[in-house]
Order: C-alpha cells, then structure tokens, then sequence
C-alpha cells in the first residue's frame, strides 16, 4: 500500500510514540502494578483513552494514545503491551491501517527514505 508523505510522518510518531507506551508499560509491571492497578494508572492519565473500560473478566485493555489504538493483554500472571497498532490520522479523522508490530512501520518508513 502506498502511504502518503503526511501519513509517513504519523508513521515516524508512532515508532517513537510505541516505544514510550512500552518502556511506561514495562516499568509499571515490573513495579509490581496489578491489572487493575493498571487499568486506574491508564484510566487517571489524559493523554490515555480507554475504549475497553470492562477489565473484570476481560484479558485486555485497549486505549487510544495519540495517532494510535494499542492493547495491554493479561494472559495468566502475564501483563503486557500488545505487539499490534492501529494507526490514525487523528487531524484529518481517518483510520490510517493496522499494522503486526512496530517493525513493518520501520520497514515503511525506511522505504520512503531510500
């Protein structure tokens, strides 16, 4: 798919972006956090929109930070965020593509600078 200059530059965001959540994501469980410690953390922060806000008996939680929608996963004692990103174009309203992980942005972006 071809992505325009504007959404290549969403794109560069969103690596950055998507390490920041995961690094923030990462400390917070290895700091012992629960998942509904967690969810609290996410849900008292603005920058982080819940869109999944039922976590009793749920083993995700999706949210929106900035050009993205990511999801946090609990698989038996297991807390962490989830490899798949959904970007947007949140100026223009439009969803932009989902993408397995960080690395097939990277290999997008890369491709423009060459």
């Amino acid at each position: 798919m071809k992505y325009s200059k504007k959404e290549v530059k969403i794109f560069r965001r969103v690596v950055k972006d998507y390490k920041e959540v995961k690094r923030l994501i990462d400390k917070k469980v290895k700091q012992g956090y629960t998942w509904e410690r967690l969810y609290d953390y996410l849900w008292g922060k603005s920058c982080f929109q819940i869109t999944n806000k039922e976590y009793d008996n749920v083993d995700y939680i999706d949210f929106n930070y900035k050009d993205m929608c990511l999801s946090i996963y609990r698989k038996n004692d297991e807390i962490y965020l989830g490899d798949s990103i959904e970007v947007w174009n949140d100026e223009d309203l439009y969803w932009i593509d989902t993408f397995n992980n960080v690395g097939e942005i990277k290999k997008i972006i890369k491709k423009e600078d060459e």
